[in-house]
C-alpha cells in the first residue's frame, strides 16, 4: 500500500543515494525547486501538535 502513494518508490531511492554525485544532484535539485516555489514541503499536522504539547502551547 506504501508503494501505491509515494511519490518515490522507495527502492529507487536509496539507489541514488549511495552514490555520492547522483546524491549531492538529487539535493541540488530539490533546494532549487523549494527556492523557486515550485514545491512545497508537506508537515504531518501531528508533528506540530507534538512540538506544541511538549512547549505547553496546546
Amino acid at each position: 500500500m506504501f508503494q501505491k502513494i509515494a511519490v518515490f518508490q522507495p527502492y529507487s531511492v536509496f539507489d541514488y543515494v549511495e552514490d555520492p554525485a547522483m546524491c549531492e544532484r538529487g539535493k541540488a535539485f530539490i533546494y532549487d525547486m523549494l527556492e523557486q516555489g515550485r514545491i512545497r514541503p508537506q508537515i504531518d499536522p501531528s508533528i506540530r501538535r507534538r512540538r506544541m504539547s511538549r512547549r505547553g502551547t496546546i
